[in-house]
């Protein structure tokens, strides 16, 4: 099996049995005994999902894609990709490998596909575009029209195609940062910093396959993340509650800048996600962290009222999540409305445990306003003694645009910041 076939393979995976593209993508590029295959791989198969909506507008102008198998659908979605989007790819060679798997499968639809994907050849990725909105904004963000209606409302409509953020890392151990730059451009990638102790990387290929990575000199976490923890704002000594931790990256990086020194208790729901915590957590050598399986709407045998500083960083549709572009693939109206229900309660709980004085802190990695601002409204007209505090003074000055304008929330935008569009409010207790 070569690159193309495991793409297609997977993309029946996560399309037709909603399996998860991270954990898919992993499984199957292990049968992959090439570096550069494996990496095929995996650009393809994101791409695909991530102009998921630009493809099925392009593609459906030239045959019926909902009447066809699941091998020839993937296939021409895999080829008109290459075609429109790879540069490394020619289209002659896009075309005949697809052409070649569908042969195997399903031999009279053969010429279907050579003469679609011919087709498609014969055009830039702007010809293909929709001219009305808000299908040509879905088309640029990769979105169904009721969330690009929502999107164009928050940051206005998009005026071309967002490309993938650079994964980030974040340098635990400052005096070793010109050892892992050297690492990383001797393995031939770049490393850009961000701010403080964040640098994007590009082109480094598996950074986890490193002694520096084993070691716990660095994290790979992304730059949103990273934010967040700054706006929890932990301090040496205090006592922190993680209502919603893992998969754990907030929590160490507050522990981080506690100096391993005060007490976090990282709650978790599910026992195998707590174990990734306790197991990452060891290998970083970090000791402050107590991760628990527990319900962050029940929180058995935390104390109310004690903890200087709790972060609910709540169950949310994750639309800015890295690595998930199935999931604007997959949401609904009703998914979102009955998360925004869950948070709520998430919330209003949580809140409880909060000292007087100190911080409450809730966050997504999303951006629908039922789930950020809305939410934020409901809760401080229902807990007058929690009021908004301001989260610039926490974050880096070259992310301080990202506060403008927002009431005291910060609502990161991709063009603006260079980071994903999460959420988050910090609230002190009165």
């Amino acid at each position: 099996m070569n690159a193309r076939e495991a793409a297609v393979d997977t993309l029946i995976r996560v399309i037709r049995f909603d399996a998860y593209a991270n954990l898919a993508v992993r499984e199957k590029a292990s049968e992959l005994a090439d570096e550069r295959e494996r990496d095929f791989y995996t650009k393809l198969v994101y791409g695909t999902l991530e102009r998921r909506f630009m493809l099925t507008h392009a593609l459906s102008g030239f045959c019926k894609m909902k009447k066809l198998p699941d091998t020839v659908a993937e296939c021409l979605y895999t080829g008109a990709y290459q075609i429109l989007f790879m540069d490394s790819v020619p289209a002659h060679a896009a075309v005949s490998e697809s052409v070649r798997i569908v042969r195997r499968s399903s031999p009279k639809l053969a010429g279907m596909v050579n003469a679609v994907l011919r087709n498609v050849a014969k055009h830039t990725a702007e010809e293909l575009l929709p001219r009305e909105e808000p299908q040509r904004t879905g088309c640029f963000l990769n979105l169904p029209d009721f969330l690009a209606e929502k999107y164009a409302g928050i940051y206005g409509a998009s005026e071309g195609f967002e490309e993938a953020l650079p994964f980030c890392i974040r340098i635990r151990k400052p005096e070793r940062t010109e050892e892992i730059l050297e690492m990383i451009r001797e393995r031939g990638g770049n490393a850009k910093k961000r701010f403080e102790n964040c640098f994007e990387v590009e082109n480094a290929g598996d950074l986890t396959k490193t002694p520096q990575y084993r070691d716990g000199t660095f994290v790979i976490q992304s730059a949103a993340s990273q934010l967040i923890a700054r706006v929890a704002a932990p301090e040496r000594g205090m006592k922190v509650l993680d209502a919603c931790a893992a998969p754990g990256g907030k929590s160490f990086a507050m522990a981080d800048m506690m100096r391993d020194d005060g007490q976090i208790d990282a709650v978790e729901l599910h026992e195998h996600r707590t174990r990734l915590i306790r197991n990452e957590q060891k290998r970083l050598g970090i000791s402050c962290i107590s991760a628990k399986c527990g319900d962050a709407l029940v929180l058995d045998g935390f104390e109310a009222g004690s903890y200087d500083v709790v972060l609910t960083d709540v169950p949310c549709s994750g639309l800015s999540a890295p690595g998930k572009p199935e999931i604007a693939l997959r949401i609904t109206q009703d998914d979102i409305d009955s998360l925004s229900g869950i948070q709520g309660r998430i919330l209003d709980h949580a809140s409880a445990y909060v000292k007087k004085g100190g911080a409450l802190v809730y966050s997504t990695c999303t951006w629908t306003q039922e789930e950020d601002e809305m939410q934020i409204t409901r809760f401080l007209e229902e807990h007058p003694d929690f009021a908004l505090d301001d989260p610039g003074k926490f974050i880096p000055e070259e992310i301080k645009a990202a506060v403008a304008g927002c009431g005291g929330m910060l609502r990161f935008d991709r063009k603006r910041d260079g980071v994903a569009p999460f959420f988050a409010v910090r609230m002190i207790r009165g």
